[in-house]
């Protein structure tokens, strides 16, 4: 019988688990995670992510049934072939360590990879920064690992999907170590496009988000011009786009999450200071950063005018609706709630969403919500565009609040309900 192949994940989160869950489907390989949050091994052990994933759950309890994955917060292994690394990276103004962190953890794990291993980076990293790596690895004599640069493209939702279908960008530091490192990805089940040296594949990952970030920021910038001149963005939009092939100009609207919130300032990160003066890439971010201080503004003025303690109801929680994600990392309706509790106003804070656990709102669950039928807020902050606020039970409760709640709309979700925009702000629409 052959020997199964040994492989190391590094990294038990969503772009980890992911990975794993996919690496999974091969019979050649045991899949080990190393995870140094006790409690998320825990419940990983148990087969339960906790990250919204069609079939993620699924495929990992199936595979530590079947003994193909195992899952620790320590290494026992000393010979693992092929690493991931899969940690979380974030811009460095927020966390000046956190690609010194991701060399550290490289630099951790060598003593853990076999002769002549592979050591693939997946986490987003500074232009620069697996070249770095690979100069560390020669400093304490580990040469022989090869270092690839092979980023994660998928989106939340349908992450399984993509890693099936999404060619996996690929750059090593020689001809001879890509030709080596497609054929592992190969094995795997992956498709393979190869990128001629490491930089230029960190750039190319770091430029995929910070082109669509600014796509919604010029989105956004269009909606800001439509207030300004009292017109209407979404029927401007549909004239624009409908049955023209040189426009395809994106809805406006918030834009969070775990990676487009940072990746264009990981780019800028990457650059000379002074392109920072000039960056329209920058500048798109910076302006899809303000909405969420636009819409507290906007939130704070109508409280203040009530002269009262007013409710707010906050109704999605998710950094985006579609496809459906129990993500709130960065997500609009947290980072103005965090915002509203900062600064010590009069509101008193609710959240609704039923699409989210506890566990998922964590700490905000405190502010939780579960039934709306007589719930009579004074402002209404639409948080996402996700399915909980299309369906009926929140229809209803617009519908009975339309007169009467301040209303906050940054997604576009009460022009989808066709309801009559009577009182409130609705971005793009006054």
């Amino acid at each position: 019988m052959n020997r199964l192949k040994s492989i190391l994940i590094v990294g038990g989160g969503f772009v980890g688990v992911t990975l794993a869950a996919k690496l999974t489907k091969s019979s050649k390989y045991i899949v080990d995670i190393l995870e140094t949050n006790s409690e998320r091994v825990l419940n990983l052990l148990n087969g339960e992510t906790y990250i919204f994933e069609p079939n993620l759950d699924q495929t990992i309890q199936k595979a530590l049934r079947a003994g193909t994955m195992n899952i620790s917060d320590n290494l026992s292994k000393t010979a693992y072939e092929s690493v991931f690394i899969c940690i979380g990276t974030r811009q460095l103004s927020k966390d000046p360590e956190s690609m010194s962190d991701l060399i550290k953890t490289c630099l951790s794990v060598s003593k853990n990879i076999s002769l002549n291993g592979a050591l693939f980076i997946r986490s987003t990293v500074k232009v620069g920064t697996s070249r770095i790596v690979s100069a560390a690895l020669k400093e304490i004599q580990r040469q022989d690992i090869k270092v690839y640069y092979a980023p994660e493209r998928t989106a939340e939702g349908v992450a399984l999907l993509e890693l099936d279908e999404l060619p996996q960008i690929l750059a090593a530091e020689s001809a001879e170590s890509i030709s080596i490192g497609e054929k592992i990805l190969k094995d795997l089940g992956f498709s393979v496009i190869n990128a001629s040296n490491l930089e230029v594949a960190e750039f190319s990952k770091l430029v995929a988000n910070a082109w669509r970030d600014s796509t919604f920021g010029i989105s956004n910038e269009i909606a800001l011009a439509a207030d300004a001149l009292k017109l209407s963005i979404s029927e401007s939009l549909h004239l624009i786009n409908f049955n023209y092939p040189r426009a395809k100009i994106p809805n406006p609207g918030p834009v969070g999450g775990p990676c487009l919130s940072k990746d264009t300032h990981i780019l800028i990160d990457s650059l000379p200071e002074d392109f920072k003066t000039s960056s329209v890439l920058l500048k798109s971010r910076i302006l899809n950063e303000n909405l969420d201080k636009r819409a507290l503004n906007v939130i704070l003025n109508h409280s203040t005018n009530l002269n009262k303690k007013s409710d707010i109801l906050i109704a999605g929680m998710a950094f985006k609706g579609t496809p459906r994600t129990n993500d709130i990392r960065n997500s609009f309706a947290v980072n103005v709630l965090n915002q509203i509790l900062a600064e010590n106003s009069s509101l008193k804070v609710s959240i609704w969403d039923p699409t989210l656990t506890d566990r998922d709102l964590g700490e905000l669950k405190k502010f939780r919500v579960t039934n709306i039928s007589n719930y009579s807020p004074d402002i209404i902050l639409i948080g996402n565009n996700g399915s909980a606020n299309y369906s009926e039970e929140f229809l209803k409760f617009l519908g009975r609040n339309i007169h009467s709640a301040f209303i906050v709309d940054y997604w576009g979700v009460c022009i989808d309900l066709n309801l009559p925009l009577v009182n409130g702000y609705f971005f793009g629409e006054n």
